[in-house]
């Protein structure tokens, strides 16, 4: 519900209560996957990202011609299948179901943007193209933050699941 990019940035918790029993709902921590990429992207088109793998960071930049919209900040994360196993003991799900690239904006999800059966990104569509070339929606995990003040042409569906481009 809230954006890992804002879990540091606030002080907003949510809590599961019903009778005897309380559980804070916890932001999405991946510690145990060690490889995959931070970028930025700039109204201005610069995007800087880094790839990152256990010991290993790079960080790049490149300008984009003309991007459509405004600044967007993305973290998406590689799971082997010892990182699959480990968030399957400590979710209670395992990485399929939980679902894949989520989209954020002004901090709070966007659904169903990164739901199990939603593949906004049409990652599979590639993957099952390249299939030993390419990660699928099982192989990864992220988030995608946006704002609302640098992306007006998004605007709120009417039924509240999801934008539409204007």
């Amino acid at each position: 519900m809230i954006s890992p990019f804002a879990q540091e940035k606030n002080d907003f918790n949510i809590f599961i209560k019903f009778d005897d029993y309380q559980e804070k709902i916890v932001n999405d921590s991946f510690e145990y996957a060690t490889t995959g990429i931070d970028a930025n992207l700039l109204s201005s088109g610069l995007l800087e990202y880094t790839i990152f793998d256990e010991g290993y960071e790079k960080t790049h930049s490149l300008q984009v011609k003309n991007p459509s919209f405004g600044p967007i900040e993305v973290k998406i994360l590689y799971l082997d299948a010892a990182a699959k196993r480990a968030f399957a003991r400590r979710n209670g799900i395992f990485t399929r179901e939980y679902g894949n690239i989520k989209l954020f904006r002004d901090n709070f999800r966007i659904l169903p943007y990164g739901e199990m059966e939603n593949d906004w990104l049409g990652i599979d569509n590639k993957h099952a193209q390249a299939v030993f070339r390419s990660l699928g929606t099982r192989d990864i995990m992220g988030y995608a933050q946006i704002t609302k003040e640098n992306n007006p042409s998004l605007k709120d569906a009417t039924n509240r699941r999801g934008l539409n481009e204007d």
